[in-house]
């Protein structure tokens, strides 16, 4: 699993990102201050060289003139804030079937504060155990959506890259927690088949937890 501080500083940026979605979506009269302060504020606790020249251009858009395509990678990443900080312990466990709340991630995350860098040491992070199982249940809720595209004659293929995945990346336990998982996965899918987006961008975080990728991509 990545280091800590690392992860906190990916969850500050896309937590950033997250609430700037948010106020694309709001006409408060200090909307647009404060977008205009999100970048600065990111550069001032030494983050600079962690925004993406993507990510760059959605924190430089005046509040109101977000393309669409920059709403939604913003919105995508607030989600993978929510995944990476709750791993290290800044905020709550993932809802099963809802996106995190953007007023949650500035206030757990102390965005605009200048002590947001420090938060690591007040933080009760989960087991490593925890945190394995939950990305592992994450991969196998998108592998069954995916399942779901091509029908349930693939299941072997399907159950076949699972277990090949979560193996690559170590979060393997077992072949019972496996298919313990899976069917943890197949009965969320069939309750809740309007979180298909939700879970693929969980399951690409997982991946950068413990992958070797530079960072999750959510194309």
């Amino acid at each position: 699993m990545r280091e800590r501080h690392e992860i906190l500083q990916l969850t500050l940026v896309y937590g950033t990102l997250g609430f700037r979605a948010s106020l694309e979506a709001t006409s408060h009269a200090r909307c647009a201050e404060v977008c205009g302060r999100l970048l600065p504020w990111l550069e001032r606790i030494g983050l600079a060289s962690q925004i993406k020249p993507l990510h760059h251009d959605i924190l430089t858009n005046a509040h109101g003139s977000l393309p669409e395509d920059l709403r939604t990678e913003a919105y995508w990443r607030g989600e993978s804030a929510s995944l990476l900080g709750w791993s290290i312990g800044l905020l709550d466990h993932p809802d099963p079937v809802v996106p995190v709340d953007p007023n949650v991630l500035v206030k757990q995350l102390q965005m605009l504060q200048p002590k947001a860098m420090e938060l690591l040491e007040f933080a009760n992070v989960p087991t490593v155990e925890e945190i394995k199982r939950y990305c592992a249940f994450c991969l196998a809720v998108r592998n069954r959506f995916q399942m779901m595209s091509l029908g349930s004659d693939h299941q072997g293929l399907f159950d076949n890259l699972y277990r090949t995945t979560i193996v690559e990346l170590g979060l393997s336990m077992d072949s019972i927690y496996s298919d313990a998982t899976l069917a943890e996965a197949t009965q969320h899918v069939m309750n809740a088949n309007d979180t298909r987006g939700l879970y693929v961008v969980r399951a690409l975080t997982a991946e950068w937890l413990f992958g070797e990728d530079d960072e999750p991509g959510l194309e």
